[in-house]
């Protein structure tokens, strides 16, 4: 009798993320089946004094961060409409305010910009932003008069090295510039959270990286978890 074919041992996927994930993060799942996971961020963040707004009838988040950083220092008023980016953003707002934002965006800058025109045409909006944010909204053709509001600093941070890893998960456009810099995306496989992460990779590389319909970790989790199903499946046969 011949020898028996050894069976393949499946290659352990390595992945990079781009956040420091918490104890609830649905990436947690994979650490437990093994799967090696960096969670380190290329950003450097540094809350900047802001003075009294203007007169505003309504503010707008860019980031989670924004949402913290504003609304620990102007706390939610009942008189105002607010804004977030997605159900993630979403989720912070409703944690420090109790109450779901008045305009929720979907991960599509051009959906979200036909929300604004209808809900808010002619209201004086105020963004509480990063000091190098994108200002992704201002590229839209808004019907309102906005206000920009730096209230945190985002650097890159230069020295930061992580190991080589199969998948890259990239959370922010600034992230993934600071990836960049010192390491190299040949040969990976490239998720964004959203569309405009995903808009600057495509500019860089020239490809379009998978990126959820919803701008969120639970939702690029999904994705990627399918996707690593996949591969298993393929390397076993």
């Amino acid at each position: 009798m011949g020898k028996k074919a050894k069976k393949k041992t499946p290659k352990k996927t390595t992945i990079f993320i781009s956040r420091p994930l918490d104890k609830k993060s649905p990436f947690q799942k994979l650490r437990k089946k093994g799967v090696k996971i960096t969670d380190r961020s290329f950003i450097k963040f540094k809350e900047l004094p802001f003075s009294k707004p203007p007169f505003h009838s309504a503010v707008f988040f860019y980031s989670a961060r924004g949402i913290v950083t504003y609304l620990t220092k102007k706390p939610y008023k009942k008189k105002l409409m607010y804004g977030v980016m997605g159900t993630a953003s979403n989720q912070v707002f409703k944690s420090l305010t109790g109450k779901d934002a008045d305009l929720i965006g979907t991960g599509d800058l051009s959906v979200l910009a036909k929300q604004i025109n209808r809900r808010w045409t002619g209201y004086t909006v105020l963004f509480p932003k990063a000091k190098k944010s994108l200002d992704s909204l201002a590229k839209q053709k808004l019907k309102i008069n906005p206000i920009h509001l730096e209230v945190y600093d985002n650097k890159v941070n230069k020295k930061l090295r992580v190991p080589k890893c199969d998948v890259l998960i990239f959370t922010s456009p600034l992230n993934f510039l600071g990836y960049i810099k010192h390491h190299s995306l040949k040969g990976k496989r490239i998720y964004a959270i959203g569309a405009t992460t995903a808009t600057i990779i495509q500019g860089v590389t020239g490809k379009l990286p998978i990126f959820p319909k919803q701008p969120s970790e639970a939702a690029i989790y999904e994705l990627v978890k399918a996707d690593l199903k996949k591969a298993t499946k393929k390397q076993k046969k």
